[in-house]
């Protein structure tokens, strides 16, 4: 077990450098779009249904491939170098299309390595899925803060242009790809698993409404802060949103100990509560910082554990299994922030949260 931690800390110190990276990026790229490129909330709301929905068609594939070649480590490096080395073109981004055509590439490298990563962490984490996903987690919160962290000293203090920032995003990005040169094979690569069955516990309408409802961070803060605001606050703004996904690592623990059903419904009850308070809240920065912690809580908590408990409960071609969590997920994340950002564009945002708050209700009926 001792051996199997030392592989999960290697493939969490390459999510941990992979995030810098991303997170150097990822939160300047809302704001990017709308307010450097011109983009509405509509047209950032399908870019970012169709970034999570690249990210999420792909590890279905890549789940089958990896359980036909074995070689889960390989097809991990691949995803995790398309990642890190497209994210610094945004330099040279000087129209919405390509922008969101790197955006998009991104995500593609972030779905061919998703499920051969989970199925590293779910082999090496054996009877302790939840606790091995959420110590897996917390790097990858970890990364983000520390890359958040960067963007806003960068800008902040010494005034670099975001373009810049987008540039040296090379560099642990870099560092990352080093590191997962050192993690081991699993033995189960040259085995195979003799089962008759999967039994899943989740089904898959639920998946797709835990998809739905799991609407992207930007999509809150373009709202919130200001013009003049944007740019010294977005960083922070997702440095506070993971220092809440963080806090994973000790839900995890909890998700062990619970009855799965049970877990699910009070997180999705915490959940619409927050969809509520985003409405009822008056819209003011520090207001709106608080309830992105919370919402990191919860919107890292119910993306992690469905695939911690498919990768539980899935004994035969577990690969495929998670691949096709992915592919649901991003489907209905891609009607999920779609229809958000329109209700935000054409009715408002407090109307917008109201009708999710009440979907994320609806939803806990088929638990």
């Amino acid at each position: 077990m001792k051996e199997n931690k030392k592989q999960i800390i290697l493939l969490g110190l390459n999510s941990f450098f992979t995030d810098i990276s991303s997170e150097m990026v990822l939160p300047l790229f809302p704001v990017f779009l709308t307010t450097y490129l011109g983009a509405s909330s509509f047209i950032l709301g399908v870019v970012e249904g169709l970034a999570e929905l690249s990210s999420k068609i792909l590890p279905f594939f890549s789940g089958k491939i990896s359980d036909k070649v074995k070689n889960w480590k390989l097809l991990a490096f691949i995803g995790y170098a398309i990642s890190n080395l497209v994210k610094p073109l945004l330099y040279f981004a000087n129209t919405i299309l390509f922008a969101s055509l790197i955006r998009i590439i991104d995500r593609i490298g972030k779905g061919i390595r998703t499920t051969p990563r989970d199925l590293l962490i779910s082999e090496f984490g054996k009877k302790k899925e939840g606790s091995f996903f959420g110590l897996h987690k917390m790097f990858d919160k970890l990364g983000a803060i520390m890359g958040a962290v960067i963007s806003l000293l960068l800008i902040y203090f010494l005034k670099l242009n975001i373009r810049f920032l987008f540039l040296i995003s090379f560099i642990p990005g870099v560092i990352a790809l080093i590191i997962l040169t050192f993690l081991k094979r699993p033995k189960v690569m040259y085995r195979k698993i003799k089962t008759k069955k999967n039994k899943t516990r989740i089904s898959k309408l639920l998946i797709f409404l835990f998809g739905l409802i799991t609407i992207s961070y930007g999509l809150f803060y373009a709202h919130y802060i200001n013009e003049k605001e944007k740019i010294i606050f977005a960083p922070l703004a997702y440095l506070i949103m993971n220092f809440g996904g963080a806090s994973v690592i000790f839900i995890g623990k909890i998700f062990d100990k619970m009855k799965e059903k049970t877990f699910f419904k009070y997180l999705l009850y915490f959940y619409s509560f927050i969809f509520l308070l985003f409405s009822l809240l008056p819209p003011k920065l520090i207001t709106f910082l608080l309830l992105i912690f919370i919402y990191g809580i919860v919107y890292n908590s119910l993306q992690l554990f469905v695939i911690a408990s498919i990768a539980k409960s899935s004994k035969l071609e577990k690969g495929k299994q998670i691949g096709f969590t992915y592919l649901i997920l991003g489907i209905s994340s891609l009607i999920g922030n779609s229809l958000f950002g329109f209700l935000v564009s054409r009715i408002g945002f407090s109307f917008a949260t109201i009708s999710f708050s009440l979907i994320t209700l609806f939803t806990t009926f088929f638990i």
